[in-house]
């Protein structure tokens, strides 16, 4: 997330991304025809206020068979025939939709589908057999300002979590390495000419390139090679490839579906464009536990898949503790604090931007941000002609010899977030093995602490690539926390008869809800509404044999969705993709 200075307010940013994210309704009932209601509270007596009224909404279809809890949660095969629990979900959610007369596109990673409804028929939907949950498709904002308007460039941003000596000392730069970029786009720059292997438009505004300029600037922090700088400004990773997934329109704004549909267009093409790292530098207001939060399903269907996930931790922390926003607040993926290396690449001057987000989590008191990296007065890539770069000149940064300004200046945790993103290729390059797990592991466990930071505020401290690269791999233990309730229900059939392993046999007495020893519990026993799946260590199962894309791919539609393969021209200049129906 980037920040620019509160007397900057701009037209495009309003506030520290306030988002709504509220996605944790209440399941509906087996009988589904009495007990509570599946439409999110404020959503339906917002409906039942308003029935004439149109809402966009998310709507999860109901697992499996949805007359026995028992059926609904059997192994692939047995209650649903071929298909996967989350196609079953997905077919419901579409069919509700319909049904009630709403236009519709899939969400099969989430289980679910968007449309919009009127009041009466989100009213009529709130007790179907069909629906799991309904919720709001927020409209939040991609807040991307800094506490004033930089005019200082901290050059040392790179030089503190010491790439340069991973490039020199290791010949390491990231190459082979795809991050996905799930942003605004990314603009042709020469910083990147040759390396923006994939683009795709999610918003439907039919452009793959930059209009809002955030987007150009992360991808320039990860992985610009200073081609137009003569390397006054490198990223971190200057040989990494990068795929556009652009969910942020022109204005600074992303629909919740679209966010949705972003993740899921990375984890059906993560194989194609060797995509190892998701970096999402932006995130909304927490306001459920992430157990409950359906952006933090979808966020671990990325990092069970293989991908090592990085977010940004939020620009919330002139509010106190416990402002970290989702999806950081998920215990899976790596979140990223700013630190402000106060223009120096020694660590001994640094601080945490007094905007960072602080920790613990609101609801499950989870340790965040897991690290720092540079945020503040962070020099990337000019998107030219965007609404950054429309509504702020003053930060355009021009090389030393150069004739025309090709970079920017940006302060936020969106900053942090990409220079994390960054190390995190250069060690998947030395160990391109390496889980999300001992990615996670091996970047907090090397990071400097800083001196009189609380851990609240700067997780394990600064990331440091060097050390990331050269020390042996860290031991990375297990989450002490389960995995959201909607990914578990995803993938439930596919874990189905493989080894469970209990995070504490002495947990809850050491029974489960049933009163079953942990260690003589089977799947048989394995139950959703009660606290067995608490336990379990996730991590444990063998996610390589999943065949993660029979979970969500299958009759996905895409209205409204630009595709554009990219492929450099043989001179490597920037430009000349070819669009790819």
């Amino acid at each position: 997330m980037v920040r620019v200075g509160s007397r900057l307010i701009a037209r495009w940013v309003a506030g520290a991304l306030a988002a709504t994210l509220f996605l944790g309704a209440t399941p509906l009932a087996a009988d589904s025809k009495s007990g509570p209601s599946n439409v999110d509270p404020a959503l339906l007596a917002d409906a039942r206020a308003h029935p004439d009224a149109y809402f966009q909404v998310i709507v999860r279809g109901a697992s499996g068979a949805a007359d026995t809890a028992s059926s609904v949660f059997a192994p692939s095969g047995t209650t649903t025939g071929d298909r996967s629990d989350s196609e079953s979900r997905m077919t419901k959610a579409e069919t509700a939709l319909s049904a009630s007369g709403g236009s519709r596109r899939s969400l099969a990673i989430v289980g679910g589908a968007s449309g919009a409804l009127r009041g009466s028929q989100i009213a009529a939907l709130s007790q179907s057999a069909l629906v799991d949950r309904v919720v709001r498709d927020e409209r939040f904002t991609a807040s991307w300002n800094a506490d004033d308007a930089a005019k200082a460039v901290a050059d040392a941003a790179i030089e503190t979590v010491k790439a340069p000596a991973v490039w020199g000392a290791k010949g390491l730069s990231g190459k082979g390495v795809t991050v996905a970029v799930i942003d605004s786009g990314v603009a042709d720059h020469p910083d990147l000419a040759g390396r923006i292997v994939a683009r795709v438009d999610l918003t439907g505004e039919g452009s793959t390139g930059d209009p809002g300029g955030h987007g150009t600037h992360v991808a320039g922090l990860i992985a610009g090679d200073g081609a137009a700088s003569n390397g006054q400004w490198t990223g971190v990773a200057p040989q990494a490839n990068i795929a556009s997934v652009r969910v942020i329109d022109a204005t600074g704004h992303a629909k919740l579906s679209t966010v949705f549909a972003g993740l899921q267009w990375v984890l059906r093409n993560r194989s194609t464009y060797a995509i190892r790292i998701a970096n999402l530098s932006f995130g909304g207001a927490a306001l459920s536990s992430y157990q409950n939060d359906l952006l933090a399903s979808a966020v671990e269907m990325l990092s069970f898949s293989g991908l090592a996930v990085v977010v940004s931790a939020g620009n919330d922390g002139t509010s106190g503790a416990s402002s970290i926003t989702t999806p950081a607040t998920d215990p899976f993926v790596i979140t990223a604090g700013a630190d402000d290396p106060n223009g120096t690449a020694g660590i001994k001057d640094d601080s945490v931007a007094k905007w960072s987000s602080r920790g613990p989590t609101a609801f499950d008191g989870i340790a965040k941000p897991d690290l720092v990296a540079p945020g503040r007065r962070v020099v990337g890539l000019r998107a030219a002609g965007s609404t950054l770069d429309t509504l702020y000149p003053n930060l355009r940064m021009t090389a030393k010899g150069a004739k025309t300004s090709q970079y920017f200046t940006l302060s936020g945790t969106s900053m942090a977030a990409a220079i994390v993103s960054g190390v995190a290729a250069l060690y998947l390059e030395r160990r391109p093995s390496a889980t999300p797990r001992e990615v996670k592991a091996q970047l907090t466990t090397t990071a400097r602490p800083l001196s009189d930071v609380p851990a609240s505020e700067q997780g394990a401290g600064v990331v440091d690539a060097f050390a990331a690269v050269t020390k042996a791999q860290a031991a990375a233990p297990f989450t002490a926390y389960p995995a959201s309730a909607a990914f578990a229900e995803q993938v439930f059939a596919k874990l189905y008869g493989q080894p469970i392993l209990w995070r504490d046999l002495s947990f809850h007495g050491g029974v489960d809800s049933n009163g079953i020893r942990w260690s003589d519990v089977v799947w048989a026993d394995i139950t959703w509404d009660g606290i067995t799946w608490e336990d379990i260590t996730w991590e444990a199962f063998d996610w390589q044999s999943i065949t993660w894309e029979d979970i969500t791919w299958e009759d996905v539609s895409w209205e409204g969705v630009t595709w554009e393969s990219a492929a450099p021209h043989a001179d490597s200049t920037p430009g000349g993709w070819s669009l790819v129906d």
